[in-house]
């Protein structure tokens, strides 16, 4: 029923070469969030709110002179061909998602679900009140 009115808002961005902009609830929490349009779909990528980004002028690192010789840049340059490699998905796994299917096979074969203790920090904040 709304494939329609997806392709259209897919392909009207598309053409306009918008990304939009939006606030999303996922797991609890609200995230900023860029609707980016493709060929194929609208993919959602989250993004960080202004107070999570540091100023560079506040990383005193980064605004020093450093000097970088030529023969280091190629030495570096070096290692990073040696060591890419083609991306591989399937090599990282997501070990919350794993340990959640584990405890919701247990629930569901009837066996015994121990929740977890709230860390000190989780039980300070669900605690106190202004």
């Amino acid at each position: 029923m709304g494939e329609k009115a997806y392709a259209l808002l897919r392909q009207a961005m598309l053409d306009a070469g918008k990304v939009a902009i939006a606030q999303a609830s996922l797991w609890g929490r609200d995230f900023l969030a860029a609707i980016r349009a493709t060929q194929r779909a609208l993919l959602l990528h989250t993004m960080f709110y202004q107070y999570q980004i540091r100023s560079l002028e506040d990383i005193p690192e980064l605004n020093s002179k450093t000097q970088i010789e030529e023969r280091e840049l190629a030495l570096a340059r070096e290692l990073i061909e040696h060591l890419s490699s083609p991306f591989e998905p399937e090599k990282y796994s997501d070990a919350y998602r794993e340990a959640l299917e584990k405890l919701v096979a247990k629930k569901i074969a009837g066996e015994e679900v121990a929740v977890p203790r709230q860390s000190r920090q989780l039980k300070w904040l669900t605690s106190w009140k202004p």
